[in-house]
This record gives structure tokens, C-alpha cells and sequence, in this order.
């Protein structure tokens, strides 16, 4: 049951009894030629015709001309409103419409684009970060002149400052081992293994 949808409300209208004479003749045509909207029709005139039957045990009431007169006016304000552009549109195109509106209009933009401008023109300019590499710790004084223990982090330094440094420092703590303990050579070790 979809009808076409250029004559769906027509064909509301026409159950309704509410279409003029010519109206109802072009939709009574098209319902001749079109069997969607026939079976629309026969729905939508079998509840008008329901509403009608139920309508007459009612009693009937009066309304004054007033109240058709508002009903109608409503009814336009409401069709107006589907049709017209959204309220913020339509407050912006009167506004450029209006001959003294049109000198705040242009000011006011003049203005803005003007602080625009300036505001980019004036802000600092911020440089791109450069990153450096980094120069080798300095280390203070008292560590060269103090005498470091024999540990891995002494050799470290010795090396991070200079070659010589670290020859120096391993030739201190050749002066420190035992004269007792003999130094061994990779040839006497090789002697060693094969004694056991």
C-alpha cells in the first residue's frame, strides 16, 4: 500500500471530501490508472467513512468564525514553515537586506578580518625545536685527582675521559695486587689444564 506519492494527500483529501470539483476529478483519474493507489483509497476512505459514521452519533457543536480563522491561519504558519529556509538563513539574508544593516554588516566584517590579520601578523614566531647531540658529561676535578677502587665504573671513567687516563688507572692497580700472586699468562694456564 504505498501510493505515488505526488497523490497521497490528495487522495487523503479526497476521502475526506475535502478536494473541489476539478481536484478530485484529476485524482479520480489517476486512480482509475494506478492499482497502488486505488488500494490506498479504499484503506483511507473506509476510515473516512468510519470517522464519519462515528462523527454522526455525536452531537453537533458550532464554532464560531473565530476559531476557523485560527485553525486555517495555523494550518499556513505550518505549511510556511516546512517550506522556509531555516531561521538562522533567513535572519542572515534580512540582515544583508536591510540598507542599514548593510553598513554594520560590512564593518563589522572589516573589522574582524582586519584583528584577523593583525593577529597573525603580530603573534611570535616560533621556532621548530633543533636537537642537539650531546656533548660528553664534563666531570668535576675532584674525580680526576681522587684515586677511584678498583671497580667497573672507575674503568668507565677512564675511558670516557681518555685513552691514557684508563692505561694509567690499570697500571695503578697492577701496583696494587699482591707481588705474591704471579701474574699468569695464557702459556702457563694452558700447563695448568694439562697437569689436572
Amino acid at each position: 500500500m504505498n501510493p505515488c506519492s505526488r497523490y497521497k494527500k490528495q487522495i487523503a483529501l479526497l476521502a475526506a471530501k475535502s478536494l473541489s470539483g476539478k481536484e478530485a476529478m484529476q485524482v479520480r483519474e489517476h486512480l482509475h490508472q494506478c492499482g497502488r493507489c486505488q488500494e490506498y483509497w479504499n484503506d483511507v476512505s473506509r476510515l473516512c467513512g468510519d470517522h464519519f459514521d462515528l462523527a454522526a452519533t455525536l452531537p453537533t457543536v458550532e464554532m464560531d468564525g473565530r476559531f476557523h480563522q485560527r485553525f486555517v491561519d495555523r494550518i499556513t504558519a505550518n505549511e510556511r514553515a516546512r517550506k522556509s529556509p531555516p531561521p538562522v538563513v533567513t535572519l542572515f539574508l534580512e540582515a544583508i537586506t536591510l540598507s542599514r544593516w548593510k553598513v554594520v554588516f560590512a564593518s563589522s566584517t572589516l573589522v574582524a578580518m582586519v584583528g584577523l590579520l593583525t593577529f597573525l601578523v603580530s603573534r611570535p614566531k616560533v621556532e621548530s625545536p633543533v636537537v642537539h647531540s650531546a656533548s660528553p658529561p664534563v666531570l668535576p676535578v675532584v674525580a680526576k685527582k681522587a684515586t677511584l677502587p678498583p671497580t667497573l665504573m672507575a674503568y668507565r671513567l677512564a675511558a670516557s675521559r681518555s685513552l691514557e687516563d684508563l692505561d694509567a688507572l690499570l697500571a695503578k692497580d697492577a701496583e696494587r695486587l699482591l707481588p705474591a700472586t704471579p701474574l699468569m699468562a695464557a702459556s702457563l694456564r694452558r700447563e695448568l689444564d694439562r697437569d689436572e
